[in-house]
């Protein structure tokens, strides 16, 4: 990645052009739901990786393992190699983010994006976007969201849309455009 080119995070891109709205969350409980969705991340990491079994987690953050190696049983998914929490860029696009997953599901290589509780349908721009930064051909990777809820189950989400590159493009361009006329909140 070039250091001297500014780069957009994803979440970033999705908040400035109203794809996502965190603002439904009162500010004083957003830092729990970002710390809980950190210690999430870092159990399923873990989890995958064969280390969290003696390991202490969080009560809260206990509650998800089960739907999470559920998953990983029904689905058969396995992350390739630094493909768990993959940061990716896209120097033409000026764009980065960090993925949960990339890896291997029914045969084909695939991005997941992981939630806990609900999916949103944005999530299939948040994807998008996340695959745009992948050096292979957009249309030759599935791509995933799957939601962990607290009763043991996960909802697993595919992103067909081939209209979601497109929509995807275009966020980048507003966000490149808003940025550049002065537009963005600071």
């Amino acid at each position: 990645m070039d250091k001297t080119k500014d780069y957009a995070r994803v979440t970033t891109i999705l908040n400035a052009v109203g794809l996502t709205d965190f603002s439904s969350i009162p500010e004083r409980d957003r830092q729990f739901y970002m710390d809980r969705g950190t210690a999430n991340h870092l159990a399923w990491e873990m989890q995958e990786l064969g280390t969290a079994d003696d390991f202490i987690f969080d009560p809260v953050v206990e509650e998800f393992r089960p739907a999470h190696k559920k998953f990983l049983e029904e689905t058969g998914f396995k992350a390739l190699p630094g493909g768990i929490e993959m940061v990716v860029s896209n120097d033409t696009l000026r764009i980065k983010g960090r993925l949960d997953r990339f890896g291997m599901m029914n045969g084909r290589k695939c991005v997941i994006d992981f939630k806990t509780n609900s999916l949103r349908p944005e999530v299939a721009i948040q994807t998008a976007l996340y695959t745009l930064c992948l050096p292979d051909h957009f249309f030759e990777i599935d791509r995933y969201a799957v939601a962990f809820t607290k009763t043991g189950k996960y909802l697993l989400l595919k992103c067909p849309e081939r209209k979601d590159k497109d929509i995807a493009l275009a966020a980048v361009t507003l966000y490149w455009w808003k940025k550049s006329n002065g537009k963005l909140e600071a």
